[in-house]
């Protein structure tokens, strides 16, 4: 009996070693896979934190590539209308001229009406005599 407590004391001793080897490699797997954890975290933290940056690095870019394209096209579009506003000032400019030209033509011509109107009267009243 008595070897077979000392038997068992072996085994309760030997399963208490057991039981805190196995706690022991329990906490460092634990404390492996929390460091591991937190590798990984750190690791996708830094490449969350890269690819915002370049994602405002490449928003950036386009902004600014779709403002120099703008300012381009604004040139272009302001240069057609000045030429526009100054072709349209020449164009009134002509008209008023022509109008002008056409007033006096026609005062030209209502003149001459009026004065073959005055010979004729002459002409006809000279022949009544």
């Amino acid at each position: 009996k008595a070897e077979q407590e000392e038997t068992l004391g072996n085994l309760q001793t030997q399963h208490d070693e057991l039981q805190s080897y196995h706690n022991q490699k329990l906490q460092e797997l634990k404390s492996v896979l929390l460091m591991e954890k937190q590798r990984f975290q750190s690791a996708a933290t830094k490449t969350a934190k890269q690819l915002e940056q370049q994602a405002t690095k490449d928003a950036f870019i386009c902004l600014e590539t779709q403002s120099h394209r703008i300012r381009e096209e604004n040139h272009v579009l302001r240069e057609k209308l000045t030429a526009a506003i100054n072709t349209n000032r020449q164009l009134s400019n002509r008209e008023e001229q022509l109008k002008r030209q056409n007033r006096e033509l026609q005062q030209q011509l209502d003149i001459g009406l009026t004065l073959q109107q005055v010979r004729k009267q002459k002409l006809a009243a000279h022949m009544s005599t």
